[in-house]
C-alpha cells in the first residue's frame, strides 16, 4: 500500500568480508513492508552488490535488521496468517473473562476473553501557569478534538469491541449524564439505600464524604467496604437501591476489594426498566477501583437496584469463596477533582484522564507524576502507566504489582494529524514504540515489534475501507517509530492513531460525518480482530451490520416482521447465524431480547407473533454471528385498538382503518458544506446535519470561513474558528424511532397502524394497505425513482398518502403532480411556529441543536398544484402554507412541509393526524 509522507535513503554501505550491508534511514522503517515488498528491495540491492563484486549482506532502518518490520496482509480470510512473532496460543480465552454478562453469546471467533484498554484524546485540563480549567485543543470546525475522538470513540468503536465480546477499559468518565447517583454504606453523599443479607465483616473500601477531592486524596482509602466468606450452604447478598430522577441511559459501576480467596464468580444483578441483566465478575481482579458493568435505560418509574450475592448459576458458591461489596456507582456525575481554586465545572466525561484516575482509586504515582504541578503533562503521561497498573500481577506483566488484569492491546485514537498547505487531505499516521527504557521485549517475553504489526493492520484497514467506500485517495501516511508516552509505556502491544488532522477542512468534510465515523471504527475494530487472532493464532469472523429492508406487516391479530441480511462487501465472514428480537412495550423500556427462529425463503427472513390489542409494541433486530453482534436496526413499531372485535369484524376493520407507517428518514449527515476557493466551512443555518442517536462533537456554529485567516492561538485559531457555548452539550440526531410516535396518534384515534422501512415499503408493500404515512423527516434527497414508483402504485391502487418532511417539495426529483403541491419557499419559517387549527393555536417544532429531537433548521412551504389542492396549516410568522391537501379523486394526499415527529407538543402530532384522516376518510 502506498504511503503519502517519509523519504527513504541510503545512509551508508559497509562491507563485511564478500558481503555488503546497507544502512538505511528511519524513512524504510515508516513504511509498511509486506514480505514481497521486501523481496524486491533485496532483487534490487543485490545487483548492486553483485556490481561489486559482492553478496548481499543485511538490510538495517534505525540500527533493526528489516526482516522483522515484514507486517501481514489484511488476506479476506477468516484466520489471518500466522506472524513470526505470534504469541501462544490461549487454549481458553473465556478463561480470562473478566466481567461476563451471563446468557449472552460467547463469539468464539470475536473478542470474548480479551480486554482493550483505549481512550479517545485530551480531556478538559487544569492550566496550573494560569490556574484556568480549559481545553487542550482549538475549536475548529464545530468541534475539538477532545470531542470529535470522543464521538468517533464512544458512539461507535466501544460497542463495536463490545458487541465482539470485548471488555474495554478507558481511562475517561464513559458515561455522558452529569448526573450520579452513588450508593454505599459509609457514604455522606448518599443517593439510595444499601442494605444485606447473611453474616458480613468490615473492611477498608470506598466513601463519599467529601464534595471535592484534593491533590493525591484517594476516596477508596477513606471508608469502609464490606466482605462475607460463603459457607457453601447459605445465600449471601447485597442490594443498593437508588431512585432515579431523570429518564435516561445510565451506566452502572461496582466496586470491591480483591483478596487471595476472592470469589471468580461473584453474581450481580441490575434491574432496569428494561427487565434484568445477570453478570458474573472475578473479584481476584480490580479490587478498589470502579467496575464497569453495563449501561441501562432507568427512570423515576421504579427503583434502580443492584444486587450482589454468592449464586452462581443455582449453586451456592464453595466453603471459603469470598465477596466483597462496596459502592456502587450510576451514571457519569460532574468533575469532583479540585485544582487551584475548585473545581472545572463540567461534567466528569469532558475532564481529562488524570482527573477520572484520581477518582476510580489509581496511585497518586501514577495519576500525577509531576506531583500535581503540571497537569497537561500529567494527563498524557498517566494514561500508559495506568494500562501497566491495569495489567500488573495479571500473566500480562506478572512481576509488577497491579490490578490483574491482562491487558490484550492499547489503543489511543487522536485527530491531529497536521495541516497540508493546499487543504488536501492529510489522512492517518500511525505511531508505535519500538524501544521502552532500553528494552525491546515485553514483560512476558514478547517483542515489542507486535505493535508494529498493530499498528499496519489497523492502519491498512482504515485506508482500504475508507479508499473502498469513501476516498479512493486517502493518504496513508506512515507507521512511525516515535518515543511517545502513549505508545511507549503500556507493556502491552500499543498503538497511538493520528486518524485524521481536526485542523484541516479536506479531512474535516468526513470527519464530522457520522457514516465516516461508523466505517473509520468499524475498521479499527476489524484490524484490531485480525491483529488478535494471529498473535493467538485463532480464527475470526467479522460482526454482521445491522438488517435491512425491515417491515412490521399487521395480518389480523398476527405480525409478521420481515428483513433481509445486509451484505458486507467488504468482509465476507459478516454474515449472520442467528438474530435477537428487542420489544418494548407502550413507552415502557426495550427488554433484554430474545433468540428467534425465522423462516428463511429468497434471502428474505420471517418471524410472526401474536399482536395484544389496546396497545402499541415497537421492535428492533440486532444480526449476530461466531464474531460478534451488529449494531441495532431501526425500531418499527404496530398496534392494534382495543374492542375491534371478532376476527372476521378484525379483517373488514383493518382493510379500511389501517395505517402504515413508512420510515424514509433513514439519513446520517455531515452538516452543510460550503466550499470555494476563498471561502469554505459548514454552514448550519442551512443543514446542520445529523447525528447517530445523540452525540456531543458539536461546540458550536463555525464562525471564520475565510480560508486565509492565520491561526494565531487557540482562542483565534483562524480558518474554521467557532464558537463554543454548546460544548459537552448532547445533539439528537436520527433515533430511526419514529413510528410509535405516529402510532399512539392513530391508536388513540381508533387507527391500527404498521410500519417498515422504504426498502420494504419499495419491494413488498406499496399496496398493502388503504393508507401511508411516508416519514421523510430533514432527508436532502427523499425521493428516488423506487420510491415515486412506489407512491405513484399506491395512489393508483386506490390508497391514500400523507407525508411530511422539510424537503419534500425542495428536493430533486420531484412528485409534484402525484401529490398536488409545489415548492412556494425553502425557507418558510424563521421561528418556526404553526398554526394547527382553526382556534389559531400555535405549535413549535425543533429548528436548533437541542438533547431532545433533532431539528430541522429550514423547511418547505408548499403551494396548491392542479385541480383540487388546497393549503391549509401556516407557519405563524411568514403566513405560508406548512400542508396541501389534495384530491385525485381516486385517492386523497396530505402533504407537510415540515416533519411532524419534531413537533415539541406530541398532543400536537394527534391534532395534525386527526386533520389529515378526517380529510381522506379511508
Amino acid at each position: 500500500m502506498q504511503v503519502s509522507d517519509g523519504e527513504i535513503k541510503i545512509k551508508k554501505l559497509t562491507r563485511r568480508g564478500s558481503e555488503i550491508d546497507f544502512y538505511f534511514n528511519e524513512g524504510l522503517s515508516d513504511f509498511p513492508i509486506r514480505a514481497e515488498e521486501l523481496d524486491s528491495l533485496k532483487a534490487f540491492l543485490k545487483e548492486y552488490a553483485s556490481s561489486k563484486g559482492c553478496k548481499l549482506g543485511h538490510i538495517y532502518s534505525k540500527g533493526i535488521n528489516v526482516q522483522s518490520f515484514i507486517t501481514l496482509p489484511l488476506d479476506g480470510e477468516q484466520k489471518a496468517q500466522k506472524s513470526s512473532l505470534a504469541q501462544r496460543k490461549i487454549a481458553n480465552p473465556g478463561d480470562r473473562r473478566f466481567v461476563n454478562k451471563l446468557g449472552e453469546r460467547y463469539y468464539e471467533q470475536g473478542l470474548s476473553g480479551r480486554n482493550i484498554a483505549l481512550w479517545h484524546s485530551h480531556g478538559l485540563h487544569y492550566q496550573n501557569d494560569s490556574g484556568q480549567w480549559d481545553w487542550q485543543r482549538p475549536p475548529l470546525f464545530q468541534t475539538r478534538e477532545e470531542f470529535i475522538s470522543q464521538s468517533i470513540v464512544l458512539d461507535y468503536l466501544v460497542p463495536m469491541l463490545e458487541n465482539a465480546g470485548a471488555y474495554t477499559v478507558i481511562p475517561r468518565e464513559r458515561d455522558l449524564n452529569p448526573e450520579q447517583y452513588i450508593i454505599d454504606l459509609d457514604s455522606a453523599h448518599q443517593s439510595g439505600a444499601y442494605s444485606e443479607e447473611g453474616k458480613w465483616t468490615n473492611e477498608s473500601g470506598f466513601a463519599n464524604n467529601q464534595e471535592y477531592y484534593k491533590d493525591e486524596e484517594n476516596p477508596f482509602k477513606l471508608g469502609s467496604s464490606r466482605a462475607a466468606i460463603s459457607d457453601g450452604k447459605n445465600k449471601l447478598a447485597a442490594y443498593w437501591e437508588a431512585d432515579i430522577e431523570r429518564r435516561s441511559e445510565y451506566a452502572v459501576y461496582v466496586s470491591y476489594r480483591s483478596f487471595s480467596n476472592s470469589t471468580k464468580q461473584a453474581h450481580y444483578c441490575v434491574k432496569h426498566l428494561g427487565g434484568e441483566s445477570h453478570f458474573s465478575v472475578n473479584q481476584r481482579i480490580a479490587g478498589g477501583t470502579w467496575v464497569y458493568l453495563g449501561s441501562f435505560e432507568f427512570g423515576p418509574e421504579q427503583k434502580a437496584v443492584v444486587s450482589l450475592d454468592n449464586i452462581s448459576g443455582e449453586k451456592i458458591l464453595a466453603s471459603g469463596e469470598k465477596i466483597s461489596a462496596d459502592a456502587v456507582r450510576i451514571g457519569g456525575g460532574m468533575g469532583n477533582i479540585a485544582r487551584g481554586e475548585g473545581v472545572s465545572g463540567y461534567p466528569r466525561f469532558a475532564e481529562g484522564a488524570r482527573y477520572y484516575l484520581q477518582w476510580a482509586g489509581i496511585p497518586a504515582e501514577i495519576y500525577t507524576p509531576t506531583k500535581g504541578e503540571n497537569d497537561y503533562k500529567d494527563d498524557y503521561t498517566c494514561r500508559g502507566h495506568w494500562v501497566d497498573y491495569l495489567a500488573g500481577s495479571s500473566e500480562v506483566n506478572p512481576a509488577k504489582e497491579g490490578l490483574g488484569l491482562p491487558i490484550d492491546l492499547s489503543f489511543a485514537l487522536h485527530t491531529d494529524a497536521g495541516t497540508s498547505p493546499k487543504d488536501s487531505i492529510v489522512g492517518t499516521l500511525a505511531i508505535y514504540t519500538y524501544k521502552s527504557e532500553g528494552k525491546t521485549v515485553f514483560p512476558n517475553g514478547e517483542s515489542r515489534m507486535v505493535s508494529r504489526q498493530l499498528c499496519d493492520m489497523v492502519q491498512s484497514q482504515l485506508c482500504e475501507d475508507i479508499r473502498a467506500k469513501m476516498n479512493p485517495q486517502w493518504n496513508r501516511r506512515s507507521i512511525r517509530d516515535r518515543s511517545y508516552l502513549e505508545s511507549r509505556t503500556p507493556n502491552v502491544p500499543a498503538m497511538l492513531l493520528e486518524l485524521l488532522s481536526h485542523q484541516n477542512f479536506e479531512d474535516m468534510k468526513y470527519g464530522l460525518d457520522p457514516k465516516f465515523q461508523f466505517l473509520a471504527a468499524r475498521a479499527i475494530y476489524k484490524g484490531m480482530l485480525k491483529y488478535l487472532s494471529y498473535r493467538y493464532d485463532c480464527p475470526y469472523t467479522i460482526q454482521p451490520l445491522p438488517i435491512q429492508d425491515f417491515a412490521a406487516k399487521l395480518e389480523g391479530e398476527e405480525l409478521e416482521l420481515s428483513w433481509r441480511e445486509r451484505v458486507d462487501t467488504l468482509e465476507e465472514s459478516s454474515k449472520a447465524d442467528a438474530f435477537i428480537l428487542y420489544t418494548r412495550k407502550g413507552d415502557g423500556a426495550f427488554d433484554t431480547g430474545v433468540q428467534i427462529d425465522p423462516e428463511l425463503k429468497d434471502s428474505l427472513y420471517t418471524y410472526r407473533l401474536k399482536l395484544p390489542k389496546g396497545e402499541i409494541y415497537s421492535f428492533k433486530i440486532v444480526a449476530q454471528n461466531a464474531g460478534g453482534a451488529s449494531f441495532d436496526s431501526e425500531i418499527l413499531a404496530a398496534g392494534l385498538p382495543a374492542g375491534t372485535g371478532s376476527e372476521a369484524s378484525l379483517e373488514e376493520f383493518l382493510k379500511k382503518k389501517t395505517v402504515l407507517i413508512v420510515n424514509n428518514f433513514n439519513e446520517l449527515n455531515a452538516p452543510y458544506i460550503v466550499d470555494t476557493p476563498v471561502y469554505a466551512g459548514f454552514e448550519n443555518r442551512l443543514d446542520g446535519g445529523t447525528v447517530l442517536g445523540k452525540s456531543y462533537q458539536f461546540i458550536g456554529e463555525m464562525y471564520r470561513f475565510d480560508r486565509k485567516a492565520k491561526f494565531i492561538n487557540n482562542d483565534c485559531p483562524g480558518f474554521g474558528a467557532s464558537h463554543s457555548y454548546y460544548a459537552t452539550k448532547a445533539v439528537a440526531g436520527n433515533s430511526f424511532d419514529y413510528p410509535a410516535v405516529y402510532g399512539q396518534a392513530l391508536i388513540n384515534l381508533g387507527y391500527a397502524f404498521c410500519s417498515c422501512s422504504v426498502s420494504a415499503f419499495n419491494e413488498r408493500l406499496s399496496t398493502a394497505y388503504p393508507v401511508a404515512k411516508i416519514i421523510c423527516g430533514k432527508s436532502r434527497a427523499p425521493f428516488n425513482p423506487e420510491l415515486i414508483s412506489s407512491i405513484n402504485r399506491h395512489c393508483e391502487n386506490g390508497g391514500h398518502i400523507i407525508i411530511s418532511g422539510s424537503h419534500i417539495a425542495s428536493a430533486k426529483p420531484a412528485i409534484f403532480s402525484t401529490l398536488g403541491y409545489k415548492l412556494h419557499s425553502d425557507y418558510a419559517s424563521y421561528k418556526a411556529e404553526i398554526k394547527l387549527d382553526s382556534k389559531g393555536q400555535v405549535y413549535s417544532y425543533w429548528n436548533a441543536p437541542n438533547p431532545y429531537s433533532y431539528c430541522a433548521e429550514t423547511c418547505d412551504a408548499l403551494a396548491p398544484s392542479g385541480l383540487g389542492a388546497k393549503g391549509f396549516l401556516k407557519y405563524n410568522d411568514s403566513g405560508l402554507n406548512a400542508g396541501v391537501k389534495y384530491n385525485a379523486i381516486k385517492y386523497k394526499a396530505v402533504s407537510i412541509g415540515f416533519p411532524a415527529e419534531i413537533l415539541k407538543d406530541k398532543n400536537a402530532i394527534q391534532i395534525l393526524m386527526e386533520q389529515a384522516l378526517e380529510y381522506i376518510k379511508p
